[in-house]
């Protein structure tokens, strides 16, 4: 199977987009794929939680250089997730618009999957981070949440995509996006839900998967865990399970 690169990207933080990145890997790797997660932000969300040293000796930059020592921590929870330190100097690293996409080329023959956490900037007409990862990418993915800045971040993401994608000539899919840490029974969830259902445009980026929100999944991150190793039969387990279901059936 070729290497199936996810570029997880929003343009407002807060949404879960890193956590979202955690169980997609989660997810995958329970299944029997090995996977690659990249911290692609100078946050370091990522790292942190996957609990990574602060000082871990290799980092996105190393792997951007394609320097020697190659460096990955294994994740305990499935032998087969793999983590890419994020490193502060990427805010001002002078980065090369296909630079991840050559350095993950030489990994192509070892995982099943690669994923990119993405920093929370808009795609603009100035080469950023996300950029680089959406160039490497044959896969984008967005979390998103139901509140004004998330679905204003949303709807001007997609034609940026397009715009790239088209400017670029790059081949890369867009899954969609989803609602993540939803109240079901929320008046704002259901109508911005069933605004975007109805818009001709928006419908067709919209994911039928949603996941709700659950306080085990905070709990789990802090401890450096996944909400299936604290509650693998609690209703934010079912739904990343069902969400992954629902990617995999667009990835084919």
């Amino acid at each position: 199977m070729k290497t199936k690169v996810i570029s997880v990207l929003t343009q407002k933080g807060g949404v879960g987009k890193t956590t979202t990145t955690i169980h997609l890997a989660a997810s995958f790797a329970k299944k029997g794929s090995k996977v690659l997660v990249i911290d692609f932000d100078s946050q370091k969300n990522l790292s942190l939680g996957y609990k990574l040293d602060e000082d871990f000796p290799y980092t996105v930059v190393d792997f951007l250089e394609q320097k020697e020592g190659l460096e990955f921590t294994q994740k305990s929870e499935h032998n087969n997730v793999y983590v890419l330190a994020g490193s502060e100097k990427l805010e001002s690293y002078k980065i090369d618009r296909y630079a991840l996409k050559e350095s993950i080329k030489l990994l192509e023959d070892y995982f099943d999957y690669v994923l990119i956490d993405c920093p929370p900037k808009p795609l603009n007409d100035e080469l950023s981070l996300g950029e680089v990862a959406v160039c490497a990418s044959d896969y984008v993915l967005s979390p998103i949440k139901d509140d004004e800045y998330s679905l204003a971040g949303i709807t001007s993401l997609i034609p940026s995509l397009l715009n790239l994608k088209a400017k670029h000539n790059l081949d890369f899919e867009y899954l969609g996006f989803f609602f993540n840490a939803v109240l079901v029974n929320s008046s704002d969830f259901r109508s911005y839900y069933n605004d975007f259902l109805s818009n001709e445009f928006t419908k067709n980026y919209l994911l039928k998967t949603f996941v709700r929100q659950d306080v085990n999944i905070k709990k789990a991150i802090k401890e450096g865990k996944t909400i299936f190793q604290i509650d693998s039969k609690s209703r934010a387990s079912k739904d990343f399970k069902d969400l992954v279901k629902e990617l995999k059936k667009k990835m084919i």
